[in-house]
């Protein structure tokens, strides 16, 4: 008892200890599926509670209300969860959020309730957690009752609280919250043991700190190591099309409360208002995908993106925000108090939630494009480098409507292009399209499947469906709301494309200085200080000899109409290029037809390609000119 309270507290204590807890569905048919079995739960709780809660009405200080703890300790050992595809329809219907009336609410319950909240320390935690999919198998030689199994295996998982009342004036209530994941492995397991990773997770760690004053805002932030991705094997691509195919044929898209439409918020204003700061570190990011075309060849084919690092930041700039200075750099601390500085007084008012002003930003340091050859091999070098790029979305508005500005800075662009490599990434586009997006196959089956599941719409005209209901409301909002527009800015010191044409010689263009954008009563513009054209000079040792120099180029898209016999014409879309210096040169022993050959075969080539990636057939599309 001294250990947690004082001598004179009063406390309770309970234990909760559950052994073999099962959960299971039932067919209809006397059959049963167990899909939830934990081997062991314990629970201990120490409160006062009970015995402050008559004090707790009349208490005014802080000290008052933090008199009333609570500790409690969660362990859950060894939990599984088992699936059938036939039972994630059941699992999504579940979990759709329904449309809530608006209950009444109290004049100062919110006080109230904040009296009884208690200075609490929360500690959950679960070992070896496993989320397992069945799918048939795969092997020819595989029994009827075996079958492959998609596995989610978890090291560990914990989330650690702790909250108490502020000494500030009014009703102060702080949180903070760490969630961690331990060794996280998500992979394919065919009935005779074969292991086909899929994603590994070394470590992630989320921090929250809420404050509610009464208005509730959190600040967030996260670091996640080693997070890799690997889509190259056709059982795990099926396994996964299998799984979106259930979910797409069982779950009915009524169950959404509205269809998304172009007046929908964008990705920073969706975001809710009371997240005031949030920022997101990752290192060792990979991502792998490949498919096979058998038509052609039995060899894997992807593309594989990594980078060094990433980082997401997310700040609320509202009105009544008050800028923080940037403090010294620390060292971080595992401790989950909320810091006092981070919630100064003042820092958040009560006022109506405004969306303009956020701004979302995007930092990522050592990309790279590689290509997948095999299923455990890449090429030596990459074909696309980008050391640093950030790109930032800002939210603001003006007498016109709302906008959303898009800000994007990269220091050096470097490609190393070839027909190949183009085909290995269209081998990673088809694999990804196969296994998440609609392909013809579920086409047909969402045709067959909608004939059947329109006759509900006449079932009485009187009272319309809710899709019905739905699409009117979004009619009569997007006549009031202006569109949102979108705005623009990118600026690259160099881009490089060095291409390997079907023959020689090959190719480099460098740009320097690019900068391009759009604006609301601007024309899109790009202009570039120097764009060089190179060629190849096989008789000099294989030196790159210029063709064509542009200096400080600038272009522009502008819409213009003229008018005719006091009618205005229709839009017209006119190009205008301008340039200080354009240079053209012939150098010694480079064929000129030949450059112009390779650039019309690699066009026709890349067009002839995507038709097979959009189709899956080879049907030869190309006409002579």
């Amino acid at each position: 008892h001294r250990t947690y309270f004082s001598s004179q507290t009063v406390a309770h204590e309970a234990l909760l200890a559950a052994l073999s807890i099962a959960v299971g569905v039932d067919d209809g048919h006397g059959k049963s599926d167990r899909l939830i079995y934990i081997p062991m739960a314990t629970t201990t709780l120490r409160t006062t509670l009970p015995s402050k809660a008559i004090g707790l009405q009349n208490a005014s200080s802080a000290d008052e209300r933090n008199s009333n703890i609570l500790y409690a300790n969660i362990v859950v050992t060894s939990p599984s969860l088992d699936l059938d595809p036939k039972h994630l329809p059941l699992i999504v219907a579940l979990l759709q959020p329904t449309q809530k009336t608006k209950a009444r609410s109290v004049k100062g319950s919110h006080k109230l309730i904040s009296k009884y909240l208690p200075k609490a320390s929360i500690k959950f935690s679960m070992h070896e957690p496993v989320f397992r999919i069945a799918l048939p198998a795969v092997e020819e030689d595989a029994d009827e009752d075996e079958c492959d199994l998609i596995i989610s295996s978890i090291s560990s998982v914990s989330l650690d609280m702790e909250s108490s009342h502020s000494g500030e004036a009014g009703t102060n209530y702080s949180l903070g919250a760490t969630f961690r994941v331990q060794s996280h492995n998500l992979y394919y397991q065919t009935c005779s043991a074969i292991r086909y990773d899929f994603l590994q997770t070394e470590f992630m760690e989320l921090k929250f700190e809420l404050n509610a004053s009464p208005v509730v805002s959190v600040i967030a932030s996260g670091i996640l190591h080693t997070f890799s991705v690997r889509m190259v094997r056709p059982e795990l691509r099926d396994g996964i099309l299998g799984i979106v195919r259930q979910l797409r044929s069982n779950v009915e898209p009524d169950m959404k409360l509205h269809a998304k439409t172009s007046r929908d918020p964008n990705i920073v204003r969706a975001l809710p208002v009371w997240l005031a700061q949030l920022q997101f570190e990752a290192n060792n990011f990979s991502i792998e995908v490949a498919g096979i075309d058998k038509d052609i060849s039995d060899d894997i084919r992807g593309l594989a993106v990594q980078a060094d690092s990433w980082t997401i930041r997310y700040q609320a700039q509202q009105d009544g925000f008050v800028d923080r200075r940037a403090s010294r750099r620390r060292a971080g601390s595992r401790s989950v108090t909320p810091d006092a500085n981070s919630f100064k007084e003042g820092f958040f008012e009560e006022r109506p939630p405004s969306t303009n002003g956020r701004r979302l930003s995007l930092e990522v340091r050592g990309f790279e494009g590689i290509v997948v050859e095999s299923a455990d091999q890449w090429e030596a070098e990459p074909f696309l480098a980008m050391p640093y790029f950030d790109v930032s979305l800002s939210t603001l508005s003006d007498s016109a409507g709302p906008m959303l500005h898009v800000d994007s800075k990269l220091k050096t662009v470097l490609i190393q292009y070839s027909l190949y490599r183009h085909y290995a990434i269209g081998m990673a586009v088809t694999a990804v399209r196969k296994a998440f997006m609609r392909v013809k196959e579920d086409m047909r089956f969402k045709a067959k499947h909608d004939s059947t599941s329109n006759l509900d719409i006449h079932r009485d005209l009187l009272a319309p469906s809710r899709r019905l209901t739905d699409m009117e409301h979004h009619d009569s909002k997007d006549e009031i709301s202006p569109k949102e527009l979108i705005t623009s800015e990118i600026s690259i010191i160099l881009i490089q494309v060095k291409a390997s044409m079907p023959s020689d010689p090959s190719m480099m263009l460098q740009i320097y200085g690019v900068e391009a954008g759009r604006h609301r009563y601007s024309s899109p513009y790009f202009i570039t200080k120097l764009a060089r054209l190179y060629v190849e000079d096989l008789g000099l040792g294989r030196i790159w000899v210029r063709l064509v120099s542009i200096k400080s180029a600038n272009v522009e898209l502008r819409i213009t109409g003229r008018a005719a016999d006091g009618k205005r014409a229709p839009p017209e879309n006119v190009i205008e290029i301008s340039t200080d210096a354009v240079r053209l040169a012939v150098p010694h022993q480079v064929v000129l037809h030949k450059v112009f050959d390779n650039v019309v075969n690699t066009v026709k080539a890349i067009e002839q390609m995507h038709h097979r990636f959009l189709t899956g057939t080879n049907e030869y599309v190309l006409e002579k000119h």
